[in-house]
C-alpha cells in the first residue's frame, strides 16, 4: 500500500480507498504482490547493514565512538546495504507497483539485463543512497542513542568496572519502534522521490521526472509540500513495527549467543 501511495499518489484518495482498491482489483493476495522477492531482499540488505554499522563504528571510534562516530557509521551502512542489493530493491519495487510487468525475480533482472546491460540493473542507485543513507543513519544512529542512554541511566557509578546493562528483546522492541517511527518521519521524502523515479516509464506512466530536484519540485507544485509526505501514513503503519521486531529479534539472538558463549567456558 505504501509503494502503490508512492507512485500513484492522485489514483487513490488515502489509505482506505488503497486498500479497498487492491482488495477488488486483486483480491487478499494482491496484498502480497512482490512479497517473495521482498524477503530475497531483506534478508541480505538487512545483514549487510547491521554488520556494516558495526564494522564502521569500531573503524570509526574503537570502543568509545562519539554521537559523530555513530552518524556516520550509520549512514555509511546504510549507503553500503543499499549498493549491495539494489538490483533486488528496483524488481521488487517494480513488481509491487506494476502487476503483470514480471513473472518474478529472476524474469526481472533478465529482462532488465537484456535491455540496458549491466548498468541497467544499477539505474537509479544514487536516488537509492540518498534514501538509505538518510533511513539507515537515522535508524542506527537514534537506536544506539537510546541503548547508550539507557546503559547510562542504568550504570553502576560505584564500579566503573562493572559491565554495561544489556537492555534485551523487551527494550529492543521499544527502542527499535521509536528508531523506526523517526527514520521514516526523517527519510520518506527520499523514499517518495525515489520509486517515482524507478517506476515513471512502466506500463504506461509518463516520463514525468529529469532527477531527484525536479522530481521534488514538480510534487510540491502540483500537490503542496505535504505532497512529498503522501502515503506516510501507511507507511508509519509498517515501520515502526517492522524496525520494532528486527531490533527486538536483534538483542533476543544477542542474549542467546552470549549465555551459549558464557555455557561453554563453564
Amino acid at each position: 500500500m505504501r509503494l502503490q501511495l508512492s507512485v500513484d499518489a492522485t489514483r487513490f484518495n488515502g489509505t482506505f480507498d488503497c486498500f479497498r482498491t487492491i482488495f477488488r482489483e486483486e483480491g487478499i493476495r494482491g496484498f502480497w504482490r512482490g512479497n517473495a522477492i521482498n524477503v530475497y531482499r531483506i534478508a541480505p540488505q538487512g545483514a549487510v547493514a547491521f554488520v556494516t554499522k558495526d564494522y564502521f563504528k569500531q573503524l570509526l571510534g574503537g570502543n568509545k565512538p562519539s554521537s559523530f562516530d555513530l552518524a556516520l557509521a550509520s549512514m555509511m551502512s546504510g549507503c553500503a546495504c543499499m549498493t549491495a542489493i539494489y538490483p533486488l530493491d528496483m524488481i521488487r519495487g517494480q513488481v509491487t507497483t506494476n502487476p503483470g510487468v514480471y513473472r518474478g525475480l529472476w524474469h526481472g533482472l533478465t529482462s532488465v539485463y537484456s535491455q540496458a546491460g549491466f548498468g541497467g540493473l544499477y539505474k537509479g542507485l544514487w536516488h537509492a543512497n540518498l534514501w538509505s543513507i538518510s533511513y539507515y543513519g537515522m535508524q542506527f544512529f537514534t537506536y544506539d542513542s537510546l541503548k547508550r542512554g539507557y546503559t547510562w541511566l542504568r550504570r553502576d557509578s560505584s564500579n566503573p568496572n562493572a559491565p554495561a546493562p544489556h537492555i534485551g528483546p523487551g527494550l529492543g522492541l521499544i527502542f527499535g519502534g521509536i528508531s523506526g517511527a523517526t527514520c521514516t518521519s526523517f527519510a520518506y521524502p527520499f523514499e517518495l522521490i525515489r520509486r517515482k523515479l524507478q517506476v515513471q516509464g512502466l506500463q504506461g506512466r509518463p516520463v514525468l521526472y529529469k532527477g531527484v530536484v525536479d522530481c521534488g519540485m514538480k510534487v510540491v507544485e502540483t500537490q503542496g509540500f505535504l505532497g512529498l509526505y503522501r502515503g506516510l501514513a501507511a507507511n508509519m503503519l509498517k515501520s515502526p513495527l517492522n524496525v520494532a521486531i528486527v531490533f527486538g529479534i536483534y538483542e533476543g539472538m544477542m542474549d542467546a549467543l552470549l549465555k551459549g558463549k558464557e555455557g561453554k567456558r563453564k
